[in-house]
């Protein structure tokens, strides 16, 4: 086993909200490579650059937008996180 295997997200889900630039977009990509689904996320926007990031490690993900203060937006970047990768036990939520 190589220390890569010890931090491996595969068949995990992460779902990161301000994701599409700065800090979020690295911390998604960095999900993206460990072998996670990811809900990229953004207020308006997740940049080009970031899902081009994120397709090249082969991880399947989504996209979303809104403004987490609004409790229905949260609700739905859980409902559609859950319903494209599943509902297991091993999940990371990370709000930047």
């Amino acid at each position: 086993m190589g220390i890569l295997d010890l931090f491996s997200l595969k068949g995990k889900s992460a779902l990161v909200t301000g994701s599409g630039q700065g800090l979020g977009s690295g911390m998604a990509i960095a999900f993206a490579q460990a072998g996670a689904n990811v809900t990229l996320h953004n207020y308006d926007k997740v940049l080009d650059s970031t899902i081009e990031e994120v397709k090249k490690t082969g991880a399947r993900y989504i996209t979303r937008t809104g403004d987490v203060c609004n409790k229905a937006v949260c609700r739905m970047l859980v409902d559609d996180t859950v319903s494209a990768f599943g509902s297991g036990r091993s999940r990371a939520a990370v709000g930047v």
